[in-house]
C-alpha cells in the first residue's frame, strides 16, 4: 500500500492479513527467523557498485492484529 509520503508498505508475516485490502502487499513469511533479499532487475549503477541506500525496514509487532 502506498503511503502519503510515497513509501511502499509491505506486510511480511506468516498468517494472511485480517484485512482483505492488505493482501495485495502481503508477502508470506516462514515461521521463525528469516532473511529479506532485494532482487533488482536492471539495477542502477549505484546499486551495482554497492553505493545505493537501501530502504529502511521497520518491524511492527502485531500491526494487523495477527
Amino acid at each position: 500500500m502506498h503511503q502519503a509520503n510515497g513509501a511502499l508498505e509491505l506486510v511480511l508475516q506468516r498468517a494472511p492479513p485480517a484485512a482483505a485490502s492488505e493482501y495485495a502487499n502481503w508477502l508470506p513469511a516462514p515461521p521463525g527467523p528469516f532473511q529479506i533479499v532485494l532482487r533488482a532487475y536492471l539495477p542502477c549503477p549505484a546499486l551495482r557498485r554497492g553505493e545505493a541506500t537501501m530502504p529502511v525496514i521497520v518491524r511492527v509487532d502485531n500491526a494487523l492484529g495477527n
